[in-house]
């Protein structure tokens, strides 16, 4: 399958937005709620470009116990990593027909952290849903 990825902010672009490097605000310090250590900033769906009309899975909430960890064991992205993850969010989505990117954030080979699943933290995710309730999914994304 073929897909056009280059609609979208590149990664220069996202390191030069004013919001970059925030945090999530369900996921900032003092947040009732919110872990006690400061999370890494984390880039939101409309900063790297997520198309909301492909989303139609309406977010499922469970206690997170578990972090699951899953490698694309694609190739690194090329020079536009949020293509990549828009790339994922495409296939998840419209070709799995799973709704949203199944992941709840992805890592691009910078290290860079993505926002996934639409609904914040405790949300299910697509690649375990109706299985593994409380077990949250990260996914390097090339």
């Amino acid at each position: 399958m073929f897909i056009d990825t280059q609609e979208g902010p590149t990664a220069t672009e996202l390191s030069r937005s004013p919001e970059a490097g925030r945090l999530l605000a369900a996921e900032q310090t003092g947040t009732p709620g919110a872990a006690t250590v400061a999370r890494p900033p984390i880039v939101t769906r409309p900063e790297w470009g997520a198309n909301e009309a492909w989303r139609w899975w309406a977010p499922e909430y469970r206690v997170t116990h578990h972090l699951a960890v899953h490698h694309t064991g694609a190739t690194t992205g090329g020079a536009d990593p949020a293509a990549a993850v828009r790339s994922v969010y495409h296939y998840h989505s419209v070709v799995l027909d799973w709704g949203d990117v199944g992941y709840h954030y992805l890592v691009d080979w910078t290290g860079t952290i993505y926002e996934g699943r639409y609904g914040g933290p405790n949300v299910v995710g697509g690649h375990i849903r109706g299985h593994n309730p409380g077990v949250e999914g990260h996914c390097r994304a090339g």
